[in-house]
């Protein structure tokens, strides 16, 4: 094998010897706006300009497949939304209402970002961002664009977040 044969075998090996990402995002709960009552008091009047979820939606962000437990690694996490069954006219936004906990150690944890409503489009977004093993991070979703005029229906919208290491 000569030098020129064993450098292309080197760079072809190189994206195999890459590290993986280190952290994924886990997700507990659901939100429906199915439960919130939407009354219309007199003809001519709207419903209320926006719903809030009643229940909260917890997101951790935990090591995967590593035994450093390094608390010093930093990661963002991304959201945007995929649909299902949607209404253009409808606008869903996202905020962090807590910071959530360490998971393997006291104290406060580090995370910045996402503690106002943001609208959730096609397009991944900043959603906030931390350092270490956080859990249990509290979310709350509002709902606003709807209108009597538009008539019945179930819509429905999926969430992805993902996890980058900085």
């Amino acid at each position: 094998m000569n030098k020129k044969q064993f450098f292309i075998i080197m760079i072809l090996l190189i994206p195999f010897l890459v590290k993986g990402q280190r952290h994924s995002v886990f997700i507990q709960g659901d939100i429906r706006f199915s439960d919130s009552s939407l009354s219309v008091q007199e003809a001519g009047l709207n419903v209320t300009s926006s719903i809030h979820s009643e229940k909260t939606v917890l997101v951790s962000v935990e090591y995967t497949g590593s035994p450093e437990n390094n608390p010093n690694y930093n990661w963002r996490v991304y959201v945007h939304m995929q649909d299902i069954e949607w209404d253009d006219s409808f606008r869903l936004e996202i905020k962090r209402t807590g910071s959530g906990r360490n998971k393997n150690n006291a104290g406060n944890p580090n995370i910045n970002d996402g503690q106002v409503f943001q609208e959730l489009t096609h397009t991944p977004t900043l959603f906030f961002r931390g350092k270490g093993e956080i859990v249990d991070i509290p979310l709350a979703l509002t709902i606003s664009g709807y209108s009597v005029t538009m008539g019945g229906g179930e819509f429905e919208s999926g969430l992805v977040f993902t996890v980058y290491d900085n």
